[in-house]
């Protein structure tokens, strides 16, 4: 399927590509997790603080030295969630956590 998806166009396979390559790198925890006043705080390296759920602190608690795939497995495990429900929006959530470094 993804050789197929890859002859469709470059842009195609340069999609195909990059997702293979973030499934198979290991993900690092960057900064603190704060709890305070009832709330649920990650802080980057930076100072930067962004208030986040208990859902977006688990699965960002159980990043460190995972790959992508398996942060879907132990989270749909956890939840009882279908792979197929949780791979997208946790792909979607990882991506977002890299882009304010609380994770690489």
């Amino acid at each position: 399927m993804k050789l197929r998806e890859a002859r469709d166009s470059e842009n195609t396979y340069i999609q195909v590509y990059e997702q293979e390559v973030m499934e198979e790198a290991r993900l690092k925890r960057k900064g603190a997790l704060v709890r305070e006043s009832g709330s649920i705080i990650l802080v980057n390296e930076e100072d930067k603080a962004f208030g986040v759920d208990e859902v977006v602190a688990y699965i960002w608690s159980i990043c460190d030295g995972k790959t992508v795939d398996e942060v879907i497995n132990q989270f749909s495990e956890v939840s009882n969630i279908s792979r197929d429900e949780v791979r997208e929006p946790i792909i979607n959530l990882i991506n977002k956590l890299k882009s304010v470094s609380l994770l690489e």
